[in-house]
């Protein structure tokens, strides 16, 4: 895509109201990378609300862990998406 274009295109994503709703597809679309196979095998990515992920965790161990880690995987999927999108994340 031309850089002209793609300045184009996120000004309409902006204009039009659905920035949040772009960057929460990005979000779930970077997930299994941004976790790895391990974490990602034990979770289910429920929902993405705004700037909140919602994260099915397959036990209490886990849950007690991806607590723990919450802040490092914020980080890596606002890395891999560009942008400080997603805010929290709630594990179940």
């Amino acid at each position: 895509m031309m850089p002209w274009l793609s300045e184009v295109m996120e000004e309409i994503v902006e204009r039009i109201g659905i920035r949040q709703s772009v960057l929460s597809d990005r979000a779930r679309d970077v997930w299994k990378e941004a976790v790895g196979d391990l974490i990602n095998s034990n979770t289910t990515l429920e929902n993405i609300e705004r700037d909140k992920i919602i994260v099915i965790v397959s036990n209490d161990t886990w849950r007690k862990e991806l607590s723990d880690r919450k802040k490092e995987i914020i980080t890596k999927i606002n890395d891999l998406i560009g942008e400080n999108a997603i805010k929290d994340i709630i594990f179940r």
